[in-house]
């Protein structure tokens, strides 16, 4: 779902700013779902290893 707002906020983005430069193909959907797994991933982690840390700190 998100990839789709992405691609659909760039649509809109280019043809608020009279610039529509670009086509929506299917790779940009592709590279947006796997960039949205990839930010997740690294959420993730981030959120684990500051949940250690807290935990040590507490201790």
């Amino acid at each position: 779902m998100l990839p789709i707002i992405i691609e659909l906020s760039q649509i809109i983005i280019g043809i608020s700013i009279d610039n529509m430069y670009r086509n929506v193909d299917i790779d940009d959907f592709i590279l947006n779902t796997v960039g949205v797994y990839i930010g997740y991933g690294l959420y993730y982690v981030y959120k684990r290893i500051m949940d250690i840390c807290r935990t040590k700190n507490q201790e």
